[in-house]
């Protein structure tokens, strides 16, 4: 196949949707070795190339696809005779010796066996597999354990799709990601552990701090394929609240058990764990007990169900009743002790040894803390022996009960706490100091990073709470200070928000204050933690969810806007953009008293400090694979040795080496000439190639391409690239500050900057922001670094659906007389212009809603004849087309034949609507006179196209497809006479999202209820519409249809409902989105 074919891809949908099914197929499964899509080497069936498919035990076969849109076919339009499948005329040649595959968007094909798990039937040695987009999606949606492998594999079929990398084998996929498991310190191998366990439940239980999570690395020492999960690694972990959940644990365990994220269904999770034979342990039971009762019996339910299974659980003693048999993990011998003490802390002296054992006994935990503290004092400063953990704990405090009781501050959250932080709870200053003091002389039970500070083990935690007399008190001052903290608009508590244990009070407040954009301005623009105003929201959604009625409707709508606002930009990738911001506040501040949440900025700042293994193991878990790590490495070390670029000196042999790697790719080479181009131009000698040609373009804007190209064409440089380095290496001087005065970086604010390339998108705005800064570090000059927010909360380029359905609520608005149709012209068009994906549909959608007189008037304003239209002209209602003069449509028609000349075949659906206009009988002569084929027509024209002999592929025809209610737990528009029949309430189906899983998305639905019990339940149905989730989805609903279908919901029902409010609101979102520039 040619370039034009293997290209074909990104202009079939429906092929594509295939495409990404089987590249699911090959993580979850593992029995694709190759996907080759269009490949040049294929004979007949060209359309997918699968190598190395594992069939039964051990077979690998490869099978050629065939990949057919043609809606509506049946088992009688396909004949296949010799080696030729037609299709209602439409061949294909096929070699008999190959293993051959159709796929076809049909439901009307009958089956009778499966391949792959996908239903089919076999024909004449062609396996027929009848496949619907719609039955595509909800497979791709029930294949994944998790949604953030889903997206990633998506996310990896654009990039191969974008970059044209028609070729993935199963080794290139990105790496399965696990949690870790691994644990603060290390382990030293003592205990003796079995030499079986018994195919049964072995329950170890162990009091605080015996080693149990120890213990289970001993065990994987001796049987290394155990398969492990753990509820609690350390005090800092990001992760501990997601641990303890009963979905997350049941995710990770599949992933252990399958080695890929495929999705889990419990008993046939039980079953691969037994056959595969493997030992199941689980770590930590109390912490679901303690942080998660409410799932606990679900986790035990599960451990249960492991009959005939090796499994260990180890746990403190819980309080529910279990019937496992049960073993206690006893202290260490004296021996093990000596062995540790030598080990892990290096006291070899025997009386030391002796000393210790004496007092802990062998209880591990105390045995750490002492030969920890002997390690500081060289003495061991305590004298009777200790049995219990609380012993210890008591003995710490036993001279001054001050601390214990300022220590107590710890267990008031299940979190960390900074320096500064603490310093600020006490209003004497000596308090403080004494807290310091000791954590100072006790380092070893707290744990410390960077300048956050926790308690190492729990144990000291439930200590605190249970026994200081007033903790009570001390934990009501510190949530009052904590509640007026995040009352006042200060981030530095709002990423732990749910650490704490307030009352419904607070949270009533907390909602209404942040629920309006005044006070989302001021919080963005008071701190440089993103991350935290993101998590801020996210756990607000969480508490709204169980508070219905505590917001008015306008706190609703601002809410379900921030919201979005919020999470369009998670900042990964936006490496330079970070780096620089934390180098301004480093200049000016403390970063550590700045940023308070644990994630990207975080962990950026952890890999800039050296710490970034701690910053991988957060990552990982986040999803974010170790390619994705390393480049942020990368993009950290390109940003530190900038300008060194100054005094590089590059010659033109060493571009030439660099460039004749024939394994480099066009932009690395793109990269390389500019480097090359810059080196030339700082050090100013004429005599260097290109020195002369590039200085003109630099200085006058003469281009030089002409000069470049004779040279390096033979090193795979094209008239594209040999431009895109001409223009990088010229941004490149400005950010390493030449041009003095006219330096684009200089004499600017960094809020213009932004706001200058929010035109082109939020790529541009995040770049130059980086840009912008990485200058003014270096030279030490003030910004408004508070601007850099809007690059975060503008609107992002790449699928940000926040908008999706903005042309519903600008009608909406022009129908209250608050906005101008110009004005909704404009803002469209300009949204459409700053996205790379998914809303191309918008103008369209305005233009059909508008109907005929708003169409007649761009078409006389010319629009229709302007190379930048975005109204999809063949997607416009019927109605519409009468409009257009007959001279117009025939261009039209002339053009649209000319797009589909190199197959001479076209869609039905560019034709559905057309052929319900005037104009019919027009579009039919030009396809009959040319001779084209109609894929999947409608069937209310296909006598037509029997009558003019126009041949045809398939059709939409539904015949006798059964009617499913809700199908795939989803409301769908065919449902509402069901709805109807049944006497389904209106709060029932709000609680539904659409196919797409969007909340609130049929408004005209509400219609067949009375009109005044929708005024009177308004609100419930909207807080059930927001909180909407799919049957057989443990995730909320996407927001996506909230900006426009709130407003037209308000409308049709005529609810009494301040617009001019509402307008406010919607200007605000339009206004921080950056829309209105």
């Amino acid at each position: 196949m040619g370039e034009v074919a293997r290209n074909s891809l990104k202009g079939y949908t429906y092929q594509q949707s295939v495409f990404v099914l089987f590249l699911g197929i090959m993580d979850t499964e593992r029995t694709i070795g190759e996907i080759v899509v269009e490949a040049v080497d294929t004979k007949n069936f060209d359309d997918i190339y699968l190598k190395d498919v594992i069939i039964g035990e051990c077979n690998k076969s490869s099978y050629r696809i065939q990949v057919k849109n043609y809606p509506g076919t049946c088992d009688d339009d396909i004949k296949i005779k010799g080696n030729v499948l037609s299709i209602n005329g439409n061949k294909n040649s096929f070699d008999t010796e190959d293993n051959n595959i159709l796929i076809v968007n049909s439901t009307l094909i009958e089956t009778n066996s499966e391949f792959m798990g996908l239903a089919c039937a076999k024909r004449d040695n062609i396996i027929i597999i009848p496949l619907t987009p719609e039955q595509i999606v909800d497979r791709l949606d029930n294949m994944f354990s998790t949604e953030a492998r889903e997206l990633q594999i998506k996310h990896l079929a654009d990039e191969i799709i974008e970059d044209a990398i028609f070729e993935i084998d199963v080794d290139k996929l990105p790496a399965t990601i696990e949690m870790s498991i691994d644990l603060e310190n290390q382990t030293i191998l003592l205990r003796t552990v079995p030499d079986a366990f018994p195919y049964d439940i072995t329950f170890i239980e162990g009091k605080p701090g015996v080693g149990k999570s120890h213990f289970v690395n001993e065990i994987c020492d001796k049987y290394p394929e155990a398969i492990v999960y753990r509820f609690w690694i350390g005090s800092q972990d990001p992760n501990r609240n997601r641990r303890i959940l009963f979905e997350n644990f049941i995710s990770e365990i599949g992933i252990k058990v399958y080695k890929t994220a495929k999705k889990v269904i419990i008993d046939e999770l039980i079953d691969k764990i037994r056959d595969q034979n493997k030992l199941i342990i689980i770590d930590g039971l109390d912490h679901v007990e303690n942080y998660n009762p409410r799932q606990l019996q679900e986790f035990i339910d599960f451990i249960n169900k492991l009959v005939d299974v090796k499994v260990v659980v180890l746990s403190r003693p819980l309080k529910c009743n279990i019937e496992w048999k049960k073993s206690n993990l006893l202290d260490w011998s004296y021996d093990e002790t000596r062995l540790y003490l030598e080990l892990a802390h290096n006291i070899t002296e025997y009386k030391v040894q002796n000393q210790i054992y004496k007092i802990t006994n062998g209880y591990p935990i105390i045995t750490y803390f002492i030969a920890e503290d002997y390690k500081l004092k060289h003495v061991v400063d305590i004298n009777q022996p200790i049995k219990e953990i609380d012993e210890y704990y008591d003995s710490l405090f036993i001279n001054n009960d001050k601390p214990s009781s300022a220590i107590g501050i710890f267990a008031t959250g299940n979190c960390f706490f900074t320096k500064k932080e603490l310093k600020n709870f006490f209003t004497e200053l000596e308090v403080y100091e004494t807290i310091c003091e000791f954590i100072d002389s006790h380092p070893y039970l707290f744990k410390k990073v960077m300048n956050r500070i926790s308690l190492i083990h729990d144990s000291f935690n439930t200590y605190l709470r249970l026994r200081l007399k007033i903790f009570s008190k001390r934990k009501e001052i510190t949530l009052n200070i904590i509640r007026q903290s995040i009352l006042e608009g200060s981030i530095e508590y709002m990423d732990r928000m749910q650490a704490f244990d307030f009352d419904d009070e607070f949270y009533e407040k907390v909602l209404k204050k942040y629920s309006q954009f005044s006070e989302f301005e001021k919080l963005m623009l008071s701190t440089r933690d993103y991350n935290s105003i993101q998590s801020f929201y996210n756990q607000l959604q969480i508490i709204l969810e169980d508070r219905q009625g505590i917001l008015d409707i306008y706190q609703y709508y601002t809410f379900t806007l921030l919201y979005q606002i919020a999470n369009r930009n998670d900042l990964i990738g936006d490496d330079s953009m970070i780096v620089q911001m934390l180098v301004y506040i480093n200049w000016h501040g403390n970063i550590e008293d700045e940023i308070f949440s644990s994630d990207y900025i975080w962990q950026v700042y952890l890999t800039c400090n050296n710490l970034e293994k701690m910053a991988f193991q957060y990552l990982n878990n986040r999803h974010i694979s170790e390619g994705q790590f390393y480049d942020l490495i990368k993009h950290i070390n390109e940003d530190v040795s900038f300008f060194e670029k100054k005094e590089k000196i590059i010659k033109f042999d060493d571009l030439i080496k660099d460039i004749c790697d024939e394994d480099m790719h066009s932009i690395d080479k793109d990269e390389v000439l500019a480097d090359y181009l810059v080196s030339i131009w700082i050090q100013g000698n004429a005599k260097d190639k290109f020195y002369k040609c590039f200085n003109e373009y630099v200085n006058n804007g003469k281009s030089c391409v002409d000069v470049l190209l004779p040279e390096l064409e033979k090193y795979k440089f094209d008239k594209f690239w040999i431009e895109r380095s001409l223009s990088l290496a010229e941004y490149r001087l400005h950010e390493l500050g030449y041009f003095g005065d006219k330096n684009k970086f200089r004499n600017i604010s960094l809020l213009d900057t932004i706001l200058k390339a929010g035109k082109e998108g939020s790529y541009s705005a995040v770049t130059l922001a980086a840009s912008y800064m990485k200058l003014a570090n270096y030279e030490k000059r003030d910004m408004d670094i508070e601007s850099l927010v809007y690059a975060w909360v503008m609107y992002f380029n790449h699928k940000d659906y926040s908008v999706y359905s903005i042309d519903t609520a600008l009608i909406v608005l022009e129908k209250k007389g608050l906005i101008k149709e110009d004005e909704s012209f404009e803002i469209i068009t300009e949204l459409m212009k700053r996205s790379d994906d998914g809303i191309s549909h918008l103008l369209t959608s305005y233009a059909n809603k508008k109907g005929t007189k708003y169409i007649d008037k761009l078409n006389k304003a010319g629009y229709f004849s302007n190379m930048d239209c975005k109204i999809r002209f063949w997607e416009l209602k019927p109605d519409i087309y009468s409009c257009f003069s007959k001279q117009e449509m025939k261009k039209e028609i002339t053009d649209l034949l000319r797009i589909h000349c190199y197959g001479k075949t076209i869609d039905g659906r560019d034709l559905q609507t057309v052929m319900k206009s005037v104009y019919k009988s027009m579009v039919l002569d030009g396809i009959e006179f040319c001779e084209y084929s109609i894929l999947s027509p409608d069937d209310q024209y296909v006598s037509d196209l029997k009558d003019r002999g126009i041949k045809y592929i398939g059709s939409e025809e539904k015949r006798n497809e059964k009617y499913l209610p809700f199908e795939y737990g989803n409301i769908h528009e065919e449902d509402l006479q069901y709805i109807i029949d049944n006497k389904i309430g209106f709060d029932e189906i709000s609680k539904y999202t659409d196919g797409w899983y969007s909340c609130l998305p049929f408004v005209g639905m509400y219609e067949i209820y009375e009109m005044q019990d929708i005024q009177d339940n308004y609100i419930k149905i909207l807080h059930n519409s927001l909180f909407a989730r799919s049957s057989n989805k443990e995730y909320l609903g996407n927001w996506n249809l909230l900006l426009g279908n709130v407003l037209e919901f308000l409308l049709d029902y005529e609810i009494d409902v301040d617009w001019n409010k509402l307008y406010t609101i919607f200007n605000e979102f339009l206004n921080i989105t950056l829309l209105r520039l």
